[in-house]
């Protein structure tokens, strides 16, 4: 009978170190818990401006690029309007030349 106190005064110690165990384990994984919910905290909290502010500038570059983009379309259309008219120009000039060719021929003969 003693013997089988022993082994149930043995079972109820070790019942209780692993039960104080088992606790400190909960308490050291809430702890870890709490860290990385704070380190997720602190990201989202150093994270979050900075990406609004490369957005703000990228939409601000994009806004800037449609500008000069708009633009130089605007002169590029120019630019055709101007070689249209000169080619115009030319193709007249050509004309008269040949004209003023044809007229001096007349006269040498």
């Amino acid at each position: 009978m003693e013997l089988l106190d022993n082994y149930v005064e043995i079972g109820q110690r070790l019942l209780l170190e692993l039960r104080n165990e088992m606790e400190s384990l909960r308490q050291e994984q809430n702890l870890m818990k709490q860290r990385i919910l704070n380190n997720n905290d602190e990201t989202a909290n150093t994270t979050l401006p900075q990406i609004d502010s490369t957005f703000r500038d990228l939409k601000m570059a994009i806004s800037t690029q449609k500008d000069e983009n708009t633009k130089l379309q605007s002169q590029i259309t120019e630019l055709k309007k101007e070689k249209s008219q000169l080619q115009q120009l030319i193709i007249t000039c050509t004309q008269k030349v040949q004209m003023l060719e044809e007229q001096i021929g007349n006269y040498t003969h």
